[in-house]
């Protein structure tokens, strides 16, 4: 029996290295495919997936070469790409590098979803716009429970506010059974008494996220009674769920932060709240008591305007009172005439006999009416 060779990983490696690069077909090819899961590099490079019904392929172009583009690949577009096949030791990464690539169209499959998205906007299912509440009680999450976007969640939910409840409604986020996971646990999110759902996962590419470009996930996110926040991937990944859903998170870790408001920031709202009160019920009163006080004013204005004006009729009237009291009319050389204490206005009142006093400025005189 023969004993088969034993090698090192590295040998393995270089061994398929130089297999491609001394094959004659593989050095320099041309391949056409569809674009999925491009990414940008920092630097400039683009990586992404090239591929078609049967396979796929890991691909990048380096910025020199991705600076020549003539124009912007997106996910979902077709292209037509000369390069060559490099295997990197180190990463044990196979892939195909780009040197040029020309547009060719749109994918079947990105079409499809375009078309699905213009039917479902005319239908009004991204129509959806309710608030999300400013302080809930209890948040429903639908996630992987084992995903990083969970933990994430829970994590910031946690540190901003732990009085906040958490219900995790896991469901499956990738694969072809993902999409019926994603409804029925949204489903179970709306029966177990939230306030608000988030509905997401983590970063992937295109083929990770296809879950929530799915027909039936938007539909149930539309159908749901509470408000949905959509939270799927990164800030660039934009998805069916993101449409259809009340408010979109550009992350997991955003959306967290929408639905829990911290327990500083409650603070300093409701020390700010209080302030305000307080600046209102002090300008009210401030307010009430000017009111009052112009209004005492002008009362004890018109008291005294109207003191002032009697006191001047009382003085008119004691000047005519002076000039025809008694004792001025007898000042000026009149007498009166006086019958039992009392003044005598006609000399019809007067019989003979009668007892008078004559009553003159300097003094009283007795006399007898008819007396001679």
């Amino acid at each position: 029996m023969i004993r088969p060779k034993s090698f090192k990983v590295s040998q393995i490696a270089a061994y398929l290295r130089e297999l491609l690069e001394d094959d004659v077909l593989l050095s320099g090819f041309f391949i056409e495919g569809e674009i999925s899961g491009l990414r940008k590099h920092s630097r400039g490079h683009i990586y992404f997936t090239i591929k078609d019904e049967g396979a796929a392929l890991n691909a990048v172009i380096f910025k020199t070469q991705a600076d020549e583009l003539d124009f912007e690949p997106v996910d979902g577009h077709k292209v037509l790409i000369y390069g060559r096949l490099a295997h990197y030791e180190k990463g044990g990464l196979t892939q195909l590098i780009a040197e040029m690539m020309n547009p060719l169209g749109i994918g079947a499959a990105h079409q499809d979803l375009q078309e699905l998205k213009q039917r479902l906007n005319a239908e009004g299912i991204f129509a959806n716009r309710r608030p999300i509440p400013a302080t809930p009680r209890l948040v429903a999450v639908v996630t992987s429970p084992t995903g990083a976007a969970v933990r994430d969640i829970i994590t910031i939910m946690r540190r901003r506010n732990p009085l906040v409840e958490i219900v995790i409604s896991p469901a499956l986020v990738q694969g072809a059974d993902a999409p019926a996971s994603i409804c029925e646990a949204i489903a179970r999110a709306n029966n177990c008494g939230a306030d608000v759902i988030i509905c997401g996962r983590g970063g992937g590419s295109a083929e990770d996220l296809r879950a929530f470009d799915n027909e039936a996930v938007a539909r149930a996110v539309f159908a749901s009674r509470i408000p949905v926040i959509s939270a799927v991937g990164h800030e660039t990944d934009v998805t069916l769920c993101d449409f259809a859903a009340d408010l979109r998170a550009e992350t997991p870790t955003a959306a967290a932060q929408i639905v829990c408001q911290s327990i500083t920031e409650l603070a300093d709202d409701l020390n700010e709240s209080m302030l305000q009160i307080r600046e209102a019920f002090a300008d009210r009163v401030a307010g009430a008591q000017a009111s009052l006080d112009d209004r005492f004013l002008r009362f004890t204005s018109g008291i005294a305007s109207k003191l002032n004006s009697a006191q001047a009729q009382l003085t008119q009237k004691a000047e005519i009172l002076e000039k025809i009291a008694p004792h001025a009319v007898l000042e000026r050389g009149f007498a009166a005439v006086l019958k039992d204490g009392r003044a005598v206005h006609t000399a019809a009142a007067l019989k003979d006999r009668d007892e008078i006093t004559i009553k003159f400025k300097d003094g009283d005189i007795k006399a007898t009416v008819g007396a001679k």
